[in-house]
């Protein structure tokens, strides 16, 4: 309405403002409807581009759109080089017939999100996770010690105990956190210190020791955490590594860079999800090919940092029994 005002000096109502935007956004986009019958084309020619890339459509019995998987070929290819962790969550899509996108993620050696599989449904319920988690698997296998991380979803652990019986599920601590502080107060920044301080506690005694700082915060804490099972939040208790995966945020973060495209048609969607993946592989991969050590840039960094702490802490030792 202010752009028909300041551009031409024409008046609009927000009815006429509103019906012609959405005109526009028709012209651009095309019709909703429309894009899930361009679906199968496209599928077929992201594989004929990206021989490798698995895809999996289902429909119902009237051929209604009803599911949809897609691993990219890098992602596949790039599988076998990382840690056996992958993190999983759903966001909802704000598109004209809505709907849930899923994701499944890891973390590459240089610690830049690695994109698995993508996969949209109706919502969040037991068939839509159990048919994602089963075409991951067909996909990726379930390597030995795999980890499973995701907010406290009840359909993605029943999901999980089905198709990954052997995997282990851990929970996000920072899901777990918010729970805390909603059910039992936030308690200042004393609840969060000593809560995430027990998540990435070594040791079980040291663990033990910042539970102890959450008993003298509320008693009630405690019972709550044990209920959730110490082994799904805590590093110390795992029976399987998790590494430096203790929360889901990579999903967040790939959720908050797919904020536009959540807006868009299914099929433009779908080009947005490659053209993504499509950038960080080229990106990381140019990244890669400029590292001349046998580490990472993030751990060669890390390693450097650590040895100029330790001349540091050398030097001030050195320094002070001089001194004396």
């Amino acid at each position: 309405m202010n752009d028909m005002n300041d551009d031409f000096g024409v008046t609009m109502g927000y009815t006429k403002a509103w019906r012609s935007r959405e005109k526009a956004l028709l012209l651009v986009r095309g019709n909703p409807d429309d894009s899930y019958q361009n679906l199968p084309m496209y599928l077929h020619m992201l594989k004929q581009a990206n021989p490798g890339t698995v895809t999996h459509l289902l429909t119902d019995n009237e051929d209604r759109f009803k599911y949809l998987y897609i691993a990219f070929s890098n992602s596949i290819k790039g599988w076998r080089y990382l840690r056996p962790i992958i993190v999983v969550d759903g966001t909802f899509l704000k598109n004209a017939h809505g709907g849930t996108l899923f994701s499944a993620s890891t973390l590459d050696p240089n610690n830049n999100i690695f994109v698995l599989a993508f996969g949209i449904a109706d919502s969040e319920n037991d068939n839509s996770w159990l048919w994602f988690f089963s075409k991951l698997r067909d996909t990726y296998g379930e390597p030995e010690g795999l980890a499973i991380v995701s907010d406290r979803h009840k359909s993605i652990e029943n999901a999980i105990h089905i198709v990954y019986p052997n995997a282990f599920h851990g929970a996000c601590m920072y899901h777990l956190l918010n729970n805390l502080k909603s059910k039992y107060g936030n308690h200042g920044e004393q609840l969060q210190m000593n809560f995430i301080a027990a998540v990435k506690a070594y040791t079980k005694t040291e663990c033990e020791h910042y539970m102890r700082s959450l008993d003298r915060l509320d008693r009630r804490i405690r019972p709550y955490l044990e209920k959730a099972k110490y082994e799904t939040w805590s590093r110390s208790y795992s029976p399987t590594k998790r590494y430096t995966m203790m929360t889901s945020n990579i999903t967040e973060s790939l959720n908050a860079a797919l904020k536009a495209a959540r807006n868009l048609p299914i099929d433009i969607l779908v080009e947005c999800l490659r053209s993504l993946v499509q950038k960080w592989v080229w990106n990381n991969s140019n990244n890669a090919n400029g590292t001349f050590t046998k580490v990472s840039t993030a751990t060669e960094n890390e390693l450097r940092h650590d040895i100029v702490s330790k001349m540091k802490y050398e030097l001030l030792w050195v320094t002070a029994k001089t001194k004396q």
